[in-house]
């Protein structure tokens, strides 16, 4: 074994001299795995199996930093050498040791090449305005940053999307992966990335960026804070990303916490996320299609700062041309959600509300929808929020009209909300069923109404719902006459309200009622 081991050795030896000597540096600078192990596992970076990967150490390149030894070194050479190294051997891991690496340039991560440090001790940082620190080659496959600190100088620029242009060039993002498949983002510490949306050069990208086209991409367990977007893919170039999971990260105080924009884009999953303090939501679905939101915790999000403007937490919507399908908003837990929990709006189609709590909103109600077709609500707690439980609108987008009908709102609790318990406007063939709603309307008395249909909502069912409320004006009214040939049917109003349990001005159907 031991003779095995050595000529296993002098082989790799000789390798690695060979390529060094071609790439002009007279030796790859190579470490013990053993060694490696125990930085890391320290860390507890080591879920990731790392025993098929060769690997150079930063600590052999060090005599490439410039300005060594002062308060400006810059370590992008080093980098950049043994990134040039590890390629030669057709990829490997560049091993971050503990301390502080200040580069001033982008740092280009290859295929098959991964970044690995010992957590939050390891950092790269930059006190250069506006660039960005880790940029993956076009089209990578299998590169991976997996436990590093990335600090930013907090400057950063929106570039322009474009069919001829791939360009990332002064967006401030910490780690930006372009048409990268199968990449791997872990366990990394990122802060101070792209700004703050509204300072003149701070309005840059995100902490984390996948463009170009993403797929099956894992950003998993990482830390961002303060920065434009948390984690963020589109489809710049107009590349549409597909199948990326961003799953159990930490988000906090950005000014979006997590977005996916894409035209034709599908397949994200958004799961066991907690998104903190984000000035304008904690999720944006823009256009994206069949994404999945489910097991997050969301708090404090949408204080936009302006005066009377909260937004969502969660906001999904189309486009006047694109519609948006099948977005699943599924067990996720909101507290004192800034705005509405949850805002489907404009060209939704099929998607599905189930199964939340969303407790305490403290300037807007718990779920809005405005221009969605054929989505359901159902089996979900509204507790506490100052507004309407649920409430549902047509929409105008650049001068067309947006409905909203065919929609299902089923065996949801909503409670001690201070505005309607479920309010309809404008809304057709909606299925209103076993609803419980108990308590709302305490913003003032005689005023509000347990469910409400209003200006031409018709033809729908409102059946099986329990309403109780000492406060409430009715407990289920319909308030115009063009609301009409509603099946009203089956439904228990407990409390009488202060006016009537029911009040219908148009013509509905009214079956076994009490």
């Amino acid at each position: 074994m031991e003779r095995r081991n050595f000529l296993m050795n002098l082989v790799f030896g000789v390798l690695s001299f060979f390529l060094g000597f071609i790439s002009g540096k007279g030796g790859i600078k190579s470490f013990y795995k053993t060694e490696w192990l125990k930085v890391i596992e320290k860390d507890q970076v080591s879920k990731v199996d790392i025993y098929t990967h060769s690997g150079v150490s930063l600590e052999s390149y060090r005599h490439l930093v410039l300005n060594i030894g002062t308060s400006k070194e810059d370590w992008e050479p080093a980098i950049k050498m043994a990134i040039k190294d590890i390629k030669l051997l057709g990829g490997g891991d560049v091993f971050f040791p503990f301390g502080r690496k200040r580069i001033t340039k982008e740092v280009y991560i290859s295929s098959n090449v991964r970044f690995i440090g010992v957590g939050e001790g390891s950092e790269i940082w930059t006190d250069v305005p506006k660039i960005n620190l880790i940029v993956s080659e076009v089209n990578a496959v299998g590169c991976e940053v997996i436990g590093l600190k990335i600090t930013g100088s907090g400057f950063g620029n929106q570039p322009v999307n474009s069919d001829v242009n791939q360009n990332v060039t002064n967006a401030g993002s910490g780690i930006i992966f372009r048409g990268v498949s199968k990449g791997v983002i872990k366990n990394c510490f990122i802060s101070n990335h792209g700004g703050d949306r509204s300072t003149s050069n701070k309005n840059g990208v995100a902490g984390i960026w996948l463009t170009y086209g993403c797929e099956d991409c894992f950003i998993v367990e990482n830390h961002v804070t303060n920065c434009r977007n948390g984690i963020n893919e589109d489809n710049y170039f107009h590349r549409d990303a597909k199948n990326n999971t961003i799953q159990s990260n930490y988000v906090s105080n950005c000014i979006f916490g997590i977005a996916t924009e894409n035209d034709n884009g599908k397949g994200c999953k958004i799961l066991n996320n907690t998104v903190k303090f984000c000035t304008y939501g904690a999720v944006d679905v823009n256009r994206s299609s069949y994404v999945l939101i489910q097991g997050n915790v969301f708090e404090g999000n949408g204080l936009t700062g302006e005066i009377g403007i909260f937004s969502a937490t969660i906001t999904c919507y189309g486009s006047s041309s694109i519609k948006q399908k099948h977005v699943s908003i599924e067990g996720n837990h909101f507290i004192d959600s800034q705005g509405f929990g949850v805002k489907i709006a404009q060209n939704n189609y099929y998607s599905t509300v189930n199964q939340n709590k969303i407790i305490g909103g403290l300037n807007s109600g718990g779920v809005l929808v405005q221009g969605a077709r054929f989505y359901s609500i159902s089996n979900n707690q509204i507790v506490g929020c100052n507004g309407s439980g649920i409430y549902a609108n047509e929409v105008s987008v650049n001068g067309k009209s947006l409905p909203v009908d065919g929609c299902d709102i089923s065996n949801n609790l909503i409670t001690s909300c201070t505005e309607n318990g479920i309010y309809l406007n404008k809304s057709g063939k909606m299925t209103v069923s076993k609803n419980r709603i108990t308590d709302c309307g305490t913003k003032a008395d005689n005023t509000y109404s347990g469910i409400v249909f209003t200006n031409g909502t018709s033809n729908g069912i409102i059946d099986g719902n329990i309403v109780d409320g000492a406060k409430l004006r009715y407990g289920i009214v319909g308030l115009d006459s063009r609301s009409v040939n509603n099946i009203v049917s089956n439904n228990l109003v407990i409390t009488v309200p202060m006016i009537a349990k029911y009040g219908f001005d148009g013509k509905q159907i009214e079956i076994n009622n009490n």
